[in-house]
């Protein structure tokens, strides 16, 4: 019985360095998040969100810089936090873009349509 006591012991101890060193490990890199977040900030940046959201582009560019750090330095989890509030704020920017243009886009009908003799 102690052979099988020595054997499990053994046994435990493999399984828990086992669990150790994979918890060591960290999460895999956030790859598919970083390429998400560079490509919303480029095509933010497309949408001349500077212009028009240069509070929200700014965050975004400042947490992508952050996440790609961060991922230097293999700390997944917050690469691939900023990596998500990145994006979140090129999306934001975005939006805003969209908003401001379609916005003067809409007031430039107007002025045309006042132009014309509109009501």
């Amino acid at each position: 019985m102690v052979a099988c006591s020595d054997l499990t012991k053994f046994g435990l101890t493999i399984v828990c360095a086992t669990v150790a060193v994979a918890g060591c490990a960290g999460r895999r890199p956030p790859t598919a998040k970083m390429s998400a977040a560079v490509t919303r900030v480029v095509v933010a940046e497309d949408a001349d969100a500077s212009h028009y959201a240069p509070l929200e582009m700014r965050l975004a560019r400042e947490k992508l810089a952050r996440a790609q750090k961060a991922e230097h330095e293999h700390d997944n989890d917050e690469a691939e936090r900023l990596a998500e509030q990145s994006s979140a704020d090129a999306e934001l920017a975005q939006a805003k873009a969209s908003a401001e243009k379609a916005r003067r886009n809409a007031d430039e009908m107007r002025k045309a349509v006042d132009a014309l003799g509109g009501p």
